[in-house]
């Protein structure tokens, strides 16, 4: 195996609720760089001893890996604009969508000698404010080395996560009927305006649960998992046609 024992400095691109959170899995493994377009927004009390920011690019890009912390949307441009800085780094990017992910990267990052790794954290900043002990991450080798893949496999085990390698186009698959159908219904509740009562059973708390952890996350990331995925929208068609499936044993007429 390479020497990977001195690939402990990594930059983080983007430091919304993922990138502290990444940070935070991060803590004592690594020395991290924070590469962000607005750090006077970062509070001093969200960085832990061995993480700082960079103010400049190509300092970023000193660092032998590279996570990518950014919504979906701006993926593309991102990456496009580093092009020039790339040599020998590892790219690793944290998307809810891994077709799109592994389109853009391949498309980047031809001509270059920098590698890419996928991954999809199944955890957020909510689901992880107790600890990472048994939470999931999906790996996808792509273009990084085998040694690579190993030391970031072995990095998260360690961490407590469990790993779940699976290609992209299997992932967006599985993920528009789980985790899509998760944020489409929680977003559903949220316009339903679902609240708590005093005769809550325990299905409705899961109901008031789910609504809570999806409404956290931004409305662009909502639309970007639903629009990146090309499985989603055969997602919603069978989700829409199920609900109608449904109403229509009660004969149901909205306006009655």
């Amino acid at each position: 195996m390479e020497n990977m024992t001195k690939q402990k400095t990594i930059t983080i691109v983007g430091f919304g609720r993922f990138g502290q959170t990444l940070c935070r899995l991060l803590d004592g493994e690594c020395q991290i760089r924070i590469l962000t377009a607005h750090p006077k927004n970062i509070k001093p009390e969200q960085l832990p001893g061995n993480c700082r920011i960079v103010k400049d690019v190509r300092e970023g890009f000193m660092s032998d890996v590279i996570f990518y912390c950014v919504p979906i949307r701006d993926f593309e441009k991102v990456l496009k604009s580093h092009k020039q800085l790339l040599t020998n780094q590892l790219l690793i990017d944290v998307l809810s969508v891994k077709l799109h992910a592994q389109r853009v990267f391949a498309q980047v990052l031809k001509g270059t000698s920098a590698r890419a790794l996928l991954t999809h954290p199944m955890f957020g900043p909510d689901s992880s404010k107790e600890g990472f002990a048994h939470l999931r991450i999906v790996m996808d080798q792509f273009t990084a080395t085998k040694d690579e893949y190993q030391f970031w496999k072995a990095i998260f085990i360690k961490k407590g996560l469990t790993i779940i390698e699976m290609n992209a186009d299997t992932h967006d698959r599985l993920a528009a009927r789980s985790q899509g159908v998760a944020h489409l219904m929680g977003r559903t509740l949220a316009q339903f305006g679902m609240q708590e009562t005093p005769i809550d059973t325990k299905g409705s708390k899961l109901l008031l649960e789910l609504m809570e952890q999806t409404v956290h996350d931004s409305w662009e990331l909502f639309e970007d998992m639903q629009t990146k995925n090309p499985y989603a929208k055969k997602m919603r068609t069978d989700m829409y046609k199920a609900v109608q499936a449904v109403f229509s044993y009660f004969k149901f007429d909205p306006g009655g």
